[in-house]
């Protein structure tokens, strides 16, 4: 990681990293964008995204992160359920069955809209995963 961040800064670069952890992006991106069943669920900058989540999904990651102040041996938490596959992707919220919450046949069959909800920081805007 740091000889990637070495080159972008001697090269003026841009670097896009796919990863699923969440220590890597807080220490080395700009902005993130959290994805769920192929689509973008969430899209701000890094501090931004860490300090005020709006989708559930975003907040099921972050709440994954092991905490420093945790009693030792703690039971990490985990999203409950199993992405979906391909075949049974909803048009509507794909993260429907794992949130916990009930949505009606409308938000899982009308694709939210992707809104900005402050400068620079994008949802998609399902009532259920974003109240």
């Amino acid at each position: 990681l740091e000889l990637i961040k070495d080159l972008q800064r001697d090269l003026g670069m841009s670097v896009i990293l796919i990863t699923h952890d969440l220590g890597v992006i807080a220490e080395t991106c700009d902005e993130v964008v959290v994805m769920y069943g192929g689509r973008i669920v969430e899209r701000a900058e890094v501090h931004e995204l860490f300090a005020n989540p709006r989708h559930a999904y975003t907040r099921g990651l972050l709440d994954s992160i092991p905490r420093l102040d945790s009693k030792p041996k703690t039971k990490l938490k985990a999203i409950p359920g199993n992405v979906p596959g391909i075949a049974d992707f909803k048009p509507g919220c794909r993260f429907a069955e794992r949130s916990g919450k009930e949505h009606t046949l409308d938000h899982l069959n009308t694709r939210p809209p992707f809104i900005e909800v402050s400068a620079n920081h994008w949802v998609e805007n399902c009532p259920i995963c974003v109240a």
